[in-house]
């Protein structure tokens, strides 16, 4: 029977790091190994990249799932680097319980394909996974499953916490935030991750939310679309 992994949370604790910063552990930030899902995420300037490696819970300090390589300029990249780790994982836990899940290897091969931050190391990122899949489901424990190893090219989407949603929305005042959390659920975007500690922000996808602020219906003649700095007549339905 393969290797039960919990669902990977919309809140994994990423810590990050850069290559001149003091590694304090996982323990320094609150984070209980052997029952959370967690991440970190070292910049290395040298490289112009970042390395993120995400933990299922249980597996310990040196074997992580997922290790992800992808380019990185700053400690915002290098976070991003981070959550795009997370999301391969979240399928992958998925797939790992269950070998026959064809929606989590479906999602797998968008985020490693060509047209993902992976870039020209796509066609080897997925071979790699390829690779990997039978030594995981033949796992006897979580300490068995090997880790994942991918680098890749490009770099990830940016993320933006609520507080950043915010304020791009023109929210103001003690309710900003509140109000942020209201349209990114009216638009229906889930958190793509959060920050590290007990006060750190859910995170969204700086791309999603920028697209579905350019849809939205304009104030004037009743709530008539833009179109090409035009307002376009309301549809009768």
């Amino acid at each position: 029977m393969p290797v039960q992994l919990p669902p990977v949370p919309a809140d994994v604790p990423t810590i990050l790091e850069t290559s001149f910063s003091h590694h304090y552990g996982p323990e320094h930030h609150g984070v209980d190994i052997d029952a959370q899902w967690w991440c970190v995420a070292n910049r290395r300037p040298r490289f112009g990249d970042a390395i993120a490696f995400v933990h299922s819970p249980g597996s310990g300090l040196h074997q992580p799932l997922v290790q992800l390589i992808l380019g990185a300029d700053d400690l915002d990249e290098t976070e991003a680097v981070g959550h795009y780790a997370l999301r391969i994982a979240t399928p992958l836990a998925r797939l790992i319980s269950n070998p026959d899940d064809t929606e989590a290897l479906d999602e797998l091969h968008v985020l490693l394909g060509s047209g993902s931050p992976m870039g020209s190391s796509s066609s080897a990122a997925l071979q790699e996974l390829a690779d990997w899949l039978p030594h995981a489901h033949r796992a006897a424990t979580v300490e068995d499953i090997p880790t994942l190893q991918l680098a890749g090219s490009g770099f990830p989407a940016e993320l933006w916490t609520v507080s950043m949603v915010a304020r791009f929305l023109g929210f103001t005042g003690d309710s900003a935030n509140g109000s942020a959390r209201k349209q990114l659920s009216r638009w229906g975007l889930e958190s793509r991750g959060r920050e590290p500690g007990r006060r750190g922000e859910s995170q969204y996808s700086a791309d999603e939310v920028r697209a579905k602020h350019a849809a939205r219906p304009g104030r004037g003649r009743h709530g008539a679309t833009r179109d090409g700095g035009r307002f376009a007549e309301p549809q009768n339905s």
